[in-house]
């Protein structure tokens, strides 16, 4: 099952306001200087937060329709893995996502 265009509009929301509360964070961080080590920490750190939260909705949709049984199941047999693996490539997932469509 795949969002709406409202949902994902929204997923797209949040994603920017958590990406925007870590640019933010590295501006007030005064620790270390604006070298080209903060610049591409900052530019990898803020694709990553900005593609989490869709895909954790994408693995979300992809198990919805299992009971609580089949989600304690899953969790047991995969452990840290059933969230992991989404936070990992998030970027990825995130696409997928984005570029998923309700069918009608």
């Amino acid at each position: 099952m795949h969002d709406t265009a409202k949902i994902k509009l929204l997923v797209l929301f949040l994603s920017a306001i958590l990406a925007g509360i870590s640019v933010l964070l590295f501006f007030i961080d005064r620790s270390l200087p604006w070298t080209n080590g903060k610049i591409i920490s900052c530019v990898i750190v803020n694709i990553w937060l900005f593609f989490m939260i869709p895909a954790l909705r994408n693995s979300y949709n992809l198990n919805r329709g299992k009971s609580y049984g089949e989600w304690f199941k899953m969790g047991f047999d995969f452990g840290a893995s059933g969230i992991a693996i989404p936070l990992i490539l998030a970027p990825y997932f995130g696409l997928v996502y984005y570029f998923t469509f309700k069918d009608n």
